[in-house]
């Protein structure tokens, strides 16, 4: 057997898969019931209490994600076992949830067992199941069909499209959810406070930014020198040029060295206004970080000069700060 045929045998299945799991979403967004669709999203805009979400094995672990999707976004929601509901569970229930029930089938045992007691306490049921006409279906307020018309099991057995379905379907409710309650970064930094994500949301470019040694020169000093300060500073990399009175009226990085000098000049009888870069990008000090990192993405620039409101220059804030 040669490299390539090799390479198929492994390749091909693989490709096979995601194409049928990419054919069974656009499948699902042209035929979805957008009747029932509304009806979800209504229901648990509504819930003055949680969403919770319960389905058997790989459904429930699907769930879970969906769960914590809902929850991070703005919409209170937990995941309960169907099984573990039987032994206590059911306590954590209170008629103001809404409940969202997963099985592809729509007869999972353990799933249509929780329908009487969720009747019992006036919970609102929505479904997400591949058979709409199931008893799950009959019994839900609102069915989210997956309009799948196998796995991409080989066999057609294992769990793989319908939980790439029902994934899809649980980011597109928190999505909608989230635009109509018009979810916004910093809304979203008070459940995300922990790690990278919560310091650019929560923190501002003040909070990090170099304040030491500034490579800071005048508009009258040579390049030479701006190459002594950018080499002795804490922030290496970058020249503050400033006038006067002290406010930036460009900046020297070791690129704009690279492309605007000769290999053969004489640093010292150049000036740094010959060489400088006289539209700096600035951000105020009281600017958020998740702001700044929009700013340094967009300019592609790994540094960003700091001004105070009255222009002056106050730090530097380098890409790895954030």
């Amino acid at each position: 057997m040669t490299m390539n045929e090799d390479q198929s045998r492994l390749i091909n299945p693989v490709m096979d898969v995601l194409k049928a799991q990419s054919e069974a979403l656009s499948n699902l967004a042209n035929n979805l019931d957008t009747k029932h669709l509304t009806s979800a999203v209504d229901i648990i805009e509504s819930c003055k209490g949680h969403v919770i979400i319960s389905g058997m094995g790989k459904s429930g672990l699907v769930g879970q994600k969906i769960s914590a999707t809902l929850a991070s976004t703005g919409t209170p929601s937990f995941y309960m076992h169907p099984s573990e509901a039987f032994h206590g569970d059911l306590g954590r229930i209170t008629p103001d949830d809404t409940v969202i029930l997963i099985s592809n089938s729509g007869e999972t045992t353990e799933v249509l067992q929780l329908i009487p007691s969720l009747k019992r306490f006036g919970n609102k049921i929505i479904a997400i199941t591949n058979v709409a006409t199931s008893s799950l279906g009959k019994h839900s307020d609102a069915i989210l069909d997956l309009q799948m018309k196998r796995e991409s099991c080989p066999n057609n057995l294992a769990p793989t499209t319908s939980t790439t379905l029902t994934i899809a379907l649980g980011d597109a409710l928190a999505v909608c959810l989230m635009r109509r309650k018009a979810f916004k970064p910093s809304d979203f930094a008070l459940f995300h406070p922990g790690g990278s994500l919560g310091k650019r949301l929560l923190s501002r470019v003040s909070d990090v930014m170099n304040t030491s040694n500034l490579p800071i020169v005048s508009e009258n000093s040579t390049v030479l020198d701006a190459v002594f300060k950018m080499t002795s500073s804490d922030s290496s990399g970058l020249a503050i040029v400033t006038n006067e009175v002290g406010k930036v009226s460009g900046v020297i990085s070791d690129g704009d060295l690279r492309r605007e000098m000769p290999g053969n000049i004489a640093l010292s009888g150049v000036g740094v206004c010959d060489v400088m870069n006289r539209q700096p990008i600035t951000i105020y000090e009281d600017d958020m970080l998740e702001t700044a990192n929009n700013m340094m993405k967009m300019n592609r620039v790994g540094s960003l000069v700091v001004l105070n409101h009255e222009q002056y220059p106050v730090g530097l804030l380098k890409i790895h700060s954030i």
